[in-house]
């Protein structure tokens, strides 16, 4: 039998993103220094949890579907860190806004872009 370590985050958000992004990198390098295999971030962690209100002004915090800055940045992490990491974001195509949930890892299993 194989057993799995999970980690799950939480932290408080603001909207200051780039330092939600660094609390959320601090927390993966912590569950991956304690043994986390896999790590789940909260649910868009890049900023306040926005869908509690319906406001035209959140569709601005949606990059496009082909270029999110934080996929690249945490799919790079999570392969140098050796763990699978699960994240949730805010993206836009064309005219449709979604909340995706992304996961990345080492040796492949799910997409990495």
């Amino acid at each position: 039998m194989h057993h799995v370590t999970v980690a799950a985050t939480q932290f408080a958000c603001t909207w200051d993103l780039p330092a939600n992004a660094g609390r959320a990198e601090a927390a993966l390098r912590q569950a991956a220094a304690l043994g986390a295999q896999v790590v789940l971030v909260q649910e868009l962690f890049a900023t306040p949890y926005f869908c509690i209100e319906e406001h035209p002004r959140h569709l601005d915090l949606a990059p496009r579907m082909d270029w999110h800055p934080l996929i690249g940045r945490f799919s790079g992490l999570a392969r140098n860190l050796g763990v699978v990491l699960s994240c949730s974001y805010f993206e836009r195509a064309g005219q449709r806004f979604s909340i995706a949930l992304r996961g990345s890892a080492r040796m492949g299993g799910f997409p990495a872009t």
